[in-house]
């Protein structure tokens, strides 16, 4: 998790005590990870797999994000509605940590 910033600028202390925070979670293919809308109360980190960022009706790629990238970090820190969707594309193993 170091090389994630969010954590790396608190340093080694702070990412041993966060890391027990941490969930898995699997999703299949296809799945929503985020909707448009959603209050953004967890941020993810791809452990396996890949994700899709849309626009809130789907039609416009944002992103591509495969493993060791993070979405919702933000939203989690500030409570705020989502402003795109994520989609898995794959099969896809996430840690989520919970606000």
């Amino acid at each position: 998790m170091g090389n994630l910033p969010i954590f790396s600028e608190h340093g080694v202390a702070f990412e041993r005590a966060i890391v027990k925070h941490f969930q898995t979670r699997i999703f299949v293919p296809d799945d929503y990870v985020v909707e448009y809308g959603d209050t953004g109360l967890e941020m993810f980190i791809i452990k396996d797999g890949a994700c899709r960022v849309t626009t809130g009706d789907g039609k416009v790629e944002l992103a591509f994000l495969k493993a060791g990238d993070y979405f919702g970090d933000i939203d989690m820190i500030l409570g705020v509605r989502r402003i795109a969707a994520v989609k898995t594309i794959t099969y896809c193993t996430l840690l989520v940590l919970k606000r």
